[in-house]
């Protein structure tokens, strides 16, 4: 969550993260409180390193996931970014064992 308020005398702009906050009645919101991306890469491709021998169902720990997983909730927004998690190889493809509706955390306050 990001929101954006301008002082109205000096002009200084205050950029917030938290919604339960907001700066005095000397501040104009001039961007209401929005969800946004917080993240950028800089290449729009990525790729495993599969090991050839690697068998349909192996087990395998992921250090590094590139999928963008949610891997918190809370009243502030989602928060991508789930970074390592057991996988299962799985016709060509890593089924990562994380359910974000399941696993993911809820954080409230």
């Amino acid at each position: 969550m990001v929101a954006v308020y301008r002082h109205s005398d000096t002009g200084e702009i205050v950029v917030l993260g938290d919604c339960r906050w907001a700066p005095g009645e000397d501040h104009k919101c001039i961007l209401p409180f929005r969800s946004y991306y917080p993240y950028s890469f800089p290449e729009p491709f990525s790729a495993y390193l599969v090991p050839p021998d690697l068998t349909e169902g192996e087990r395998v720990w992921l250090k590094d996931i590139i999928e963008d997983i949610v891997s918190v909730f809370g009243n502030q927004g989602s928060q991508p970014g789930l970074e390592s998690r057991e996988a299962h190889w799985t016709k060509g493809d890593f089924e990562i064992q994380f359910d974000p509706k399941r696993d993911a955390p809820r954080l409230i306050g």
